[in-house]
C-alpha cells in the first residue's frame, strides 16, 4: 500500500529568489494553480528557473524524460526531424502551458525536440521527484491525467481536421489557437509575438506551402490579416474565428 506523503514546509521568506519565483509561477499556472498549498510548495521545492536564447535547443528527441517544463515567457516549438534533416513542427507551446510530462512516464523518452522560438524563460520541475509526488498524491496524479487527456484531445481534433476540414478552415483554427498563446492586443487588432513562416503554418495544418500562401494572400486582400517579415497581424479576429466553422463550396 502506498503511504501518503508528508510534505516539507516551503519557507517563502527564504532568500533564494528562484524558489519564490517558481512557487509564484505555479500559483498562477492554469495547470497547477488549483492544487493545495502544501502540494504547490512541494512542487516548488523540486523546481528551478531556466532561460534559453532564441533558437536554443531545450531538449532533444529521444532524450530520457528528466523534467517537466512550464513556459513562463517566450515560446517553444516542438519539432520532429525527418531522415533528410528537415524539421516538421508538431506544436507551439506558449506562456502558461507545459511540456515534457509525457516523457517522464514514457521509457522511450522525448517524443520531439523542443526549441526556443524567442528568448524564453521556463520553470523546470525535476522529473524523478515529480514522478514520485505523482505516485503518492492522487491530487497531482489527477492533474497529470487531465493534462495528458487534453493533449490527446488536441491530437484527436487535429486528425479530425485533417480528415474532414478544408485547408482554409484548418488554417483559421490554428491562428485562433495561436492568438490565445501568442497574441498581443494592439490598436489595429491582434499581433502575433512569434515569427511564423508560411512553411511552419503549412506543416502544422498538413497542407502545402503553396496552398497556405494562396489563402493568406486572399485574406490579406480581404483585410483579415497583414503579414510583414513572417509577422502576422490579425485585423479581424471575428471573421477569422467564423472561418473555423465555415465550409466554403
Amino acid at each position: 500500500m502506498i503511504k501518503p506523503l508528508e510534505f516539507p514546509v516551503l519557507d517563502e521568506s527564504a532568500t533564494e529568489a528562484s524558489g519564490e519565483t517558481c512557487l509564484a509561477t505555479l500559483r498562477r499556472s492554469a495547470r497547477f494553480s488549483h492544487l493545495s498549498a502544501d502540494l504547490l510548495g512541494a512542487l516548488a521545492m523540486t523546481a528551478s528557473r531556466a532561460t534559453f536564447e532564441r533558437d536554443a535547443v531545450i531538449v532533444y528527441e529521444n532524450e530520457p524524460g528528466v523534467a517537466l517544463y512550464l513556459v513562463v515567457s517566450g515560446g517553444v516549438k516542438r519539432v520532429k526531424t525527418g531522415a533528410d534533416g528537415r524539421e516538421f513542427i508538431i506544436a507551439l507551446v506558449g506562456p502558461g502551458r507545459s511540456f515534457g510530462e509525457q516523457s517522464i512516464f514514457d521509457p522511450h523518452g522525448q517524443a520531439s525536440t523542443a526549441i526556443a522560438m524567442l528568448d524564453t524563460t521556463l520553470v523546470r520541475l525535476d522529473g524523478r521527484r515529480f514522478r514520485d509526488l505523482t505516485l503518492h498524491t492522487p491530487e497531482l496524479a489527477l492533474t497529470v491525467l487531465e493534462g495528458l487527456s487534453e493533449s490527446l484531445r488536441r491530437k484527436t481534433e487535429h486528425l479530425q481536421g485533417l480528415a474532414l476540414e478544408q485547408v482554409e478552415q484548418r488554417l483559421a483554427r490554428l491562428l485562433v489557437e495561436l492568438m490565445g498563446d501568442f497574441g498581443r492586443p494592439v490598436v489595429d487588432g491582434t499581433q502575433m509575438r512569434v515569427r511564423l513562416t508560411r512553411q511552419m503554418l503549412a506543416d502544422m495544418i498538413g497542407a502545402t506551402v503553396e496552398t497556405t500562401i494562396r489563402i493568406m494572400s486572399r485574406w490579406t486582400k480581404e483585410r483579415l490579416i497583414v503579414t510583414t517579415h513572417h509577422e502576422i497581424l490579425i485585423l479581424d479576429c471575428t471573421r477569422i474565428e467564423a472561418l473555423t466553422q465555415l465550409t466554403r463550396t
